[in-house]
Order: structure tokens, then C-alpha cells, then sequence
């Protein structure tokens, strides 16, 4: 009741379309002036609800992307440790181990917009960040892979720097 099927143009700008999002059951919060993402576990389960702000405020305190959380007197905070989940995994399961190829991203949006281009043969799943656990890694070994394509957000200017070195032996 706290949210709608609204489809906000911020994802919408991003090519994200409403079918995609319909798939994938994205919300939005007028309370919250929020953008909520659903999370399931391999089983299907809800484990939590993701909220990308929209408030300029918020996002540049840092907040753009958090576990969204109830407040008052029986407040629940909707949050899954991120290196036990693959956002992706319970819907694309069945595909990937099809083709035997995954492409990893770090955010819920990349695999919504997959959804957008490919439909249901969506080869993607999301860290949720951009560390890669070794619980990660044994639920994409399970899957029978052949081919993982990570496609981490580059966090660098120059591909001449110390950062982008220090990027690539990270990765």
C-alpha cells in the first residue's frame, strides 16, 4: 500500500522500459520521493526492498541508493548482505545456464536495462556493489558457466593514471 507501478521518468530517461520494470516489479514511493527495488533470493523470496532517492539532497549526502526501512515504533530496515545475494539470479537463473555465459554488473538497473534490449534472455546478474564474494562466485560456478563478462562501473578519468592502474589489478 506504501507504493505504486508508477514509472518514473528517471528510469524511463535511462531506457528502462515499463515492461522491463513491470518484470522486475519496480515501484515508486510518493512518501519517499523514491524509486524501490525489489530484491528475491535464488528461491524467489523477497529479502529486500532497495530505494533509489530522487531527492537531490539526499543523493548528494550520499544516500542514493539504500535499503529502504519503516520507521515509527515497529520500524523494519529491508536489507540483504550483498555478498550473499545476486540481484538477477532467481529470475535469469534458467537462461544463463542455457547459454552458459553471465555478464556481472554492479547495479539492479543494468539488469533491468538487459531486460529492456533482450527480454527473457537476460544473461545478467547484479553484485549490488563491486566486490565479488566467494559465495558469489560458487552460486555462478553452479550455474555451469563458461563465460563471465564482468562489467564493473569504470572508476577512473584517465586510462593513462594511477587510478585506472590500481583499478585494473583490483579487478
Amino acid at each position: 500500500k506504501r507504493f505504486t507501478d508508477y514509472k518514473h521518468d528517471a528510469f524511463l530517461s535511462d531506457g528502462l522500459t515499463e515492461d522491463a520494470q513491470s518484470y522486475w516489479e519496480v515501484m515508486y514511493s510518493y512518501v519517499d520521493h523514491s524509486i524501490i527495488l525489489p530484491h528475491r533470493d535464488k528461491y524467489g523470496r523477497l529479502v529486500s526492498l532497495k530505494q533509489r532517492n530522487l531527492d537531490s539532497f539526499k543523493i548528494e549526502s550520499g544516500y542514493k541508493y539504500i535499503p529502504y526501512q519503516t520507521f515509527g515504533k515497529n520500524g523494519v530496515l529491508y536489507s540483504v548482505p550483498t555478498q550473499f545475494h545476486l540481484y538477477g539470479l532467481y529470475q535469469n537463473a534458467e537462461y544463463i545456464k542455457r547459454i552458459k555465459k553471465v555478464f556481472l554488473f554492479e547495479s539492479e538497473k543494468s539488469i533491468i536495462k538487459l531486460e529492456s534490449w533482450y527480454g527473457r534472455q537476460n544473461y545478467g546478474l547484479a553484485l549490488c556493489g563491486s566486490n565479488i564474494s566467494e559465495w558469489h562466485i560458487q552460486e555462478i560456478l553452479n550455474l555451469g558457466i563458461e563465460e563471465v563478462v564482468i562489467c564493473l562501473d569504470r572508476e577512473y578519468r584517465d586510462v593513462d593514471s594511477e587510478e585506472c592502474t590500481t583499478y585494473q589489478q583490483r579487478i
